[in-house]
């Protein structure tokens, strides 16, 4: 085989390598676009259930007019309140009133 011929085959190697090369660079892009949508839109779902919680609390735009702090001593307070009635039968207590 001639030394052409070599440099032939080479460089006919060095391309077909530098096609995979970037075939990778492309694939890997793609994943790391899927991956990144899938998170993005995890993201949305976790903020539209956030939102439900929040306006289930404190009514419409709860997350606009009360901070993350403020919503967990409010929570707080409905689990005290919650908790109380539990222990404390109203049915029971308005027997005894009577």
């Amino acid at each position: 085989m001639s030394n052409s011929e070599l440099t032939v085959i080479i460089e006919r190697y060095k391309k077909d390598l530098i096609t995979m090369d970037n075939a990778i660079g492309l694939i890997k892009g793609i994943v790391y676009a899927k991956e990144l949508l899938h998170e993005v839109t995890q993201r949305s779902i976790l903020q539209e259930q956030l939102d439900e919680i929040y306006e289930s609390m404190v009514g419409d735009n709860g997350r606009e007019r009360y901070t993350h702090e403020e919503i967990i001593d409010l929570v707080k307070e409905y689990y005290d309140c919650y908790k109380w009635m539990c222990e404390h039968d109203l049915t029971k207590l308005r027997e005894e009133k009577k």
